[in-house]
């Protein structure tokens, strides 16, 4: 089997990132991803610490095109319905490594059921001798395969930052639409 080079992706900078608070940029996202053939998907929730500390995840959904990524904050009260919508899509096609936890806390904790999705890691599994193994993948991810958010290692304390932010706009998200519910 011949080794074939990707070329390297060169990564969305941070200008292209956009943090998707509101339901008018949550219409430009819908757009721009249902326009896409395929789109990048991962998610990420907070870190549990506990020895039987169940996650409360996914807080954050990230789809990205090749020209642009979309951060969703999700919290236990509010998830934007436009990614139910990107998500159960048979058009596009979601790609992603690891989706398999994804694939079930989307459906469990959001009502989300992923379709037409290409989990990379599955894909690349060894199935024979000189073969990538799903432990293997890291550099595939970075690189070009899956549009990750993320580029470049040096981008990490700005993520870091980020998503910090997001976390507390989240949380200020889900506060204030309890109180508008409360209110009506």
């Amino acid at each position: 089997m011949s080794e074939v080079e990707l070329p390297l992706y060169p990564g969305i900078g941070l200008e292209r990132i956009v943090l998707v608070d509101s339901e008018a940029l949550a219409e430009v996202a819908s757009a721009a991803l249902l326009a896409a053939d395929v789109i990048g998907l991962d998610t990420e929730s907070k870190p549990t610490f506990l020895k039987g500390e169940e996650s409360t995840g996914p807080h954050l959904i990230q789809l990205a095109t090749d020209e642009r990524a979309y951060l969703f904050p999700v919290s236990p009260t509010y998830c934007s319905p436009v990614l139910k919508t990107i998500l159960e899509s048979p058009r596009v096609l979601k790609a992603g490594m690891g989706l398999g936890n994804d694939r079930s806390a989307l459906k469990s904790r959001l009502g989300i059921e992923l379709k037409h999705v290409l989990d990379l890691g599955e894909a690349l599994r060894g199935r024979g001798e000189g073969r990538i193994g799903h432990r293997g993948t890291v550099g595939a991810k970075d690189e070009s395969v899956t549009t990750q958010v993320l580029a470049a290692p040096e981008d990490a304390e700005d993520l870091i930052v980020l998503t910090d932010e997001l976390v507390a706009k989240s949380a200020a998200a889900a506060d204030s639409s309890r109180a508008a519910q409360s209110e009506a």
